[in-house]
C-alpha cells in the first residue's frame, strides 16, 4: 500500500493502538509535553460519562489512586481520556506532572 513495506505498517499500527490503549499523547511519546498524572483526594471520586454530574456514571476511583488526564477541563471537569471525566477539584496533580493545555 503506497509503496510502505507491511512490516513497517504494522509496526505504525502496534504504536498507535499502544497509544490508545494507554492514554499516551504523541507529545508525550515526542518529548513535548508529559502526561497529566494525578492523585484522587476524595473519598470515592465518580467518573462519568460526560463533563457533569447528571452524566452517567461509568466508573470510581478510590482515595489515592493515580490516574492519568489530558490538559481539557470542562465545567470543573476533568477529561481523563476515552469518554470518562472526574471532578478537577478531587484531583491533585503529582509533583512533577506536566500537564500544559
Amino acid at each position: 500500500m503506497f509503496g510502505v513495506p507491511r512490516p513497517v505498517l504494522y509496526a505504525v499500527a502496534g504504536v498507535l493502538v499502544f497509544m490508545w490503549a494507554t492514554g499516551t499523547q504523541a507529545g508525550g511519546l515526542l518529548g513535548g509535553s508529559g502526561p497529566c498524572e494525578f492523585q484522587v483526594n476524595a473519598d470515592v471520586l465518580n467518573v462519568r460519562a460526560g463533563p457533569g454530574t447528571g452524566e452517567n456514571q461509568v466508573d470510581s476511583l478510590l482515595n489515592g489512586a493515580k490516574v492519568r488526564g489530558t490538559p481539557t477541563v470542562v465545567n470543573g471537569f476533568r477529561d481523563l481520556g476515552g469518554g470518562r471525566w472526574a471532578a478537577d477539584e478531587f484531583l491533585t496533580r503529582k509533583p512533577g506532572s506536566k500537564c500544559e493545555p
